[in-house]
């Protein structure tokens, strides 16, 4: 590597939200227009994306030292190995971050190809560091082609230096979550509403899509960590098994509430019928390399057609009940009388600790991973 590497975040998702991040840069048209348009063959698309890159205004971003590849997987593959010019010479070494479906966005007609040569890639000598975000992406890459990534929790906001400051009256800080646009969310939320207004002061975060209801309690608003650690804790009502929210409020030691194990699994096999981390889209193609397993049940799910014994089986991965110190409720009063009477300050103490030693670790693997990239 040069005494000065460069290097390019590939993370498109969200890239709008970085300083910069997607300015001047072709390669956030190519990918704009991935789903909308008629795709090529992998190597077409590959040196379509190369030819994107070339666009930049950094001489280096068509040939940096080393990629930092994040969430999809497919354009990385294309750079990585696909195309008809020398791909592993021209495009440097990667370190993968993977944190959503393996095969999110890859056309139908390309899946079987790249699954079948990941386990190539994953069995061969290349230089490439591969991680998943989230326990069930390795689960299911495993289940898929037979490759063990490991499972790297990404740090959150662990480093922001917000920190929990509870205040004196009882506050309850709600999380955003697709359960509040569900008939079941809002009226929850507005039974919540009713037995909270004479001791508990609730803060809604709002919802994804920042729109102004009509009615209710959402207020579409963004808070600082700052903000969020000002709270005696928080509620979250997940629609996914993992998602950073729940790491990033353990980071600045908020404490977390949910609802019990029978509620999520209800919820979550409502949601699962038309998206989630668990479902079936991308579950149709392993690779042949796979030899006969003897796994209990495949880490996908379909509510349509599976019993809900498959979804309770892969419950125990989702982050609130995989991380220690989250406290669970089953009803709206036992949820009450818990932020009443909850020794909060002690939750605090013990899920920073732990989340301290999660920290400590995800750092020291991304610090031998640069090391490894970066020297020659």
């Amino acid at each position: 590597a040069s005494a000065r590497s460069h290097f390019i975040l590939w993370g498109h998702y969200l890239c709008g939200s970085v300083p910069g991040g997607c300015s001047m840069d072709a390669s956030q048209s190519f990918v704009q227009k991935w789903t909308g348009r008629p795709l090529g063959t992998p190597d077409d698309e590959a040196e379509a994306l190369r030819a994107a890159l070339s666009e930049h205004p950094h001489p280096r971003a068509s040939r940096p030292d080393f990629l930092l590849c994040t969430n999809l997987a497919v354009f990385c593959w294309l750079l990585r190995r696909r195309g008809m010019r020398n791909k592993l010479q021209d495009v440097g070494p990667a370190l993968h971050v993977l944190g959503m479906a393996f095969l999110a966005d890859v056309p139908d007609i390309w899946r079987l190809e790249m699954l079948e040569d990941f386990h190539l890639w994953w069995q061969s000598v290349d230089k490439d560091i591969f991680a998943a975000s989230q326990e069930l992406l390795s689960v299911q890459m495993w289940w898929q082609m037979g490759v063990r990534i490991p499972f790297v929790p990404l740090a959150g906001t662990y480093h922001t230096g917000a920190t929990y400051d509870p205040p004196q009256k009882p506050t309850l800080l709600v999380l955003r979550s697709a359960f509040w646009h569900l008939p079941a969310g809002r009226v929850f939320a507005s039974l919540m509403e009713r037995f909270a207004s004479t001791g508990v002061h609730l803060a809604w975060l709002g919802r994804y899509d920042f729109s102004v209801p009509e009615h209710g309690p959402q207020e579409p608003k963004w808070r600082s960590l700052d903000e969020m650690a000002r709270h005696t804790c928080a509620l979250d009502v997940p629609a996914e098994l993992s998602q950073l929210k729940v790491r990033d409020v353990m980071s600045i030691g908020l404490p977390l509430m949910s609802p019990e194990r029978a509620w999520i699994l209800r919820l979550l096999h409502d949601m699962y019928r038309g998206w989630g981390q668990l479902h079936v889209e991308y579950s149709s193609e392993r690779t042949p390399r796979i030899e006969k397993d003897d796994w209990p049940h495949a880490p996908f799910y379909d509510p349509k057609v599976d019993p809900i014994s498959r979804l309770s089986y892969w419950l125990p991965l989702a982050d609130h009940f995989r991380y220690p110190h989250v406290l669970h409720f089953a009803s709206l009063p036992e949820m009450l009388h818990m932020v009443h009477h909850t020794n909060w300050a002690d939750v605090s103490v013990k899920l920073r600790a732990h989340n301290r030693k999660v920290i400590i670790n995800s750092e020291q693997f991304y610090r031998r991973s640069l090391l490894e990239l970066i020297v020659t």
